[in-house]
């Protein structure tokens, strides 16, 4: 059973990859990221946000925890 299963997702990923059409421009790859993460069930808005960071180094009303966050996923 466990076979099949792995089989079936195998099918499916078939179907997905590349994610990223590197032969394409910039905004091409961007559009196509964004696609995948709203396809993979985030909204829209959080999407984007993740593939633009929140500009945070004179941001004095953000919490620590936040730019501790952002700072760690850009390097």
């Amino acid at each position: 059973m466990k076979e099949k299963q792995n089989l079936h997702y195998s099918q499916i990923l078939k179907k997905v990859f590349p994610v990223v059409d590197d032969t394409g421009s910039d905004s091409a790859m961007f559009d196509n990221t964004l696609e995948f993460l709203h396809m993979t069930g985030r909204s829209l808005p959080h999407a984007i946000m993740m593939m633009i960071p929140e500009p945070w180094e004179r941001n004095t009303l953000m919490s620590q925890e936040n730019m501790t966050s952002t700072s760690s996923t850009v390097s």
